[in-house]
Parts: C-alpha cells; structure tokens; sequence
C-alpha cells in the first residue's frame, strides 16, 4: 500500500468517448505486461468485456469481470468491476463519477472524463478532494494530443 502523496493521479479529460478509450487503454497496458483494474459503471461492464474479446481478433485482451471464478481473476492481468477494486492495488482506470476514498490502495488512478460539463463538474470534484488528502493531480487533454 502507498501513501495517498505517493499514489500517482491522473485525470485525463475531454475524452469523447470514455468506454472506447478506457478500452484502448486496457490493451495498451496488458501489451506493456502490466495488470490493471477497469472501475466502471455496472451498464459498462459488458459492453467494455466485448470490445476486448471482439474489436481486434488478433489483439485479444485476456480479461476478468467481478463474478469470474477467482482463478480465472487471480490470473487474468485485466479486471473489470462496477465494484470499488478495494485493496487490489496496481493501477486503476475509472470511467466512473464516483469518488476514490482510498486512493494509496493504488500506485496509479487514472480518472477519464468526458466532455459533457456534469462529467466535467465531478472531475473537478474529485480533483479537489484528492488535493485536499494530500495528492497532486495532473492533468492531460485528450483533444490537445
């Protein structure tokens, strides 16, 4: 576990399609041969585990869903979960507005928001709550890569 000025946070805004970036995300990470928890909303489990079974047939994305026999979980170095991924630690994406209260669980959260101004709004919600216990955000424009 990290402390909370140690965990590396990391908003990355004005993503005009959050389910198919996190995605993107996701395999580009397992290709790097790191782990990392997928934090979304229960609608966006499904449609998230189809784009990496199905988007690229030669680039599948081993993955795991919260409900998975644990083996396949444990050995699986992507994790999809509408459920906060608790102690799981390692680096997390989140495509969720709800707030991380236990942010040294995790050496990296990567919170991706999109354009719309209520997403907007909770970001920058979260970004104060996270200054406030000590983290020090930063942030990446998508639109400006």
């Amino acid at each position: 576990m990290t402390s909370p000025t140690e965990t590396e946070v990391v908003f990355h805004f004005n993503v005009a399609d959050p389910l198919q970036y996190a995605a993107r995300l996701l395999r580009k990470v397992y290709r790097l041969g790191q782990s990392i928890t997928l934090w979304c909303n229960t609608e966006d489990v499904e449609p998230i585990s189809q784009w990496l079974w199905l988007h690229d047939q030669m680039a599948f994305v081993p993955h795991a869903k919260a409900g998975d026999p644990i083996l396949v979980v444990e050995r699986s170095p992507v994790f999809i979960t509408s459920q906060y991924p608790g102690e799981r630690g390692g680096t997390v994406v989140s495509i969720t507005s709800r707030l991380a209260e236990h942010i040294q669980h995790f050496s990296k959260f990567i919170e991706i928001v999109g354009p719309d101004d209520e997403a907007r709004a909770n970001a920058r919600a979260r970004w104060r709550h996270y200054q406030a216990n000590g983290v020090k955000p930063t942030g990446f424009d998508s639109i400006a890569r």
